[in-house]
């Protein structure tokens, strides 16, 4: 469903940013979704334990920018 948002959003040229936090990237999606995931997000963080170590630090330099 992610993926569906981002590439719909891009399509109709809203302004937006995607950051996707996964639980499990490797194990939790297919070869195919990984792929078109990574192709429809800005930004994303391969397990939840790497967004808690540096989702924060992430946030503060968009909200900079």
């Amino acid at each position: 469903m992610a993926t569906i948002s981002c590439l719909e959003f891009q399509r109709r040229r809203l302004p937006f940013k995607s950051v996707m936090v996964h639980q499990d990237f490797e194990g939790g999606l297919t070869r195919k979704d990984r792929t078109r995931i990574t192709s429809a997000a800005d930004k994303q963080f391969p397990s939840l334990d790497d967004f808690r170590e540096n989702g924060a630090l992430f946030l503060e330099r968009e909200r900079a920018a």
